[in-house]
């Protein structure tokens, strides 16, 4: 029983080291590595730098569409709030016009509270996310 606890406890050891002695690097080799296998492998140096360079300009090309779809997108919803706003104000005022101002009144005064409800929403969602990543540098 003795002999299988230190057989473990040597593997165990071994695992431990053998982890401890993984080198961790970017996406790039370590400079030494590098000239490993640039002399097994002539030019791989250029081929490495050189596909990392357009997986960078990739990534960063899709980063870019990514936030200019978001500021289209933020665009039009504001400038479908505004119509729908616009369009049941004036459905509102003819309202109170024909008489109706119950109804007028109600269209006008739920069309202002839902913008307003919608920028106190959004300003402070807006708020709490920087706060966040504030918080998390």
């Amino acid at each position: 029983m003795q002999n299988k606890i230190s057989k473990q406890d040597e593997n165990n050891k071994q695992l431990i080291a053998q982890m401890m002695s993984i080198e961790r690097h970017s996406i790039l080799p370590p400079p030494a590595e590098l000239k490993e296998y640039e002399n097994l492998y002539p030019g791989i140096t250029k081929v490495l730098i050189d596909s990392y360079q357009k997986q960078s300009e990739h990534r960063m090309n899709l980063e870019n569409k990514v936030i200019d779809s978001g500021i289209n997108n933020s665009k039009r919803g504001q400038y479908f709030a505004f119509t729908i706003t616009i369009i049941t104000v004036l459905t509102g005022s003819v309202l109170l016009f024909l008489g109706k101002n119950i109804v007028g009144l109600s269209a006008i005064i739920g069309a202002l509270a839902t913008l307003l409800g919608v920028f106190v929403y959004g300003t402070k969602s807006k708020k709490n996310e920087r706060i966040e990543k504030f918080n998390s540098l």
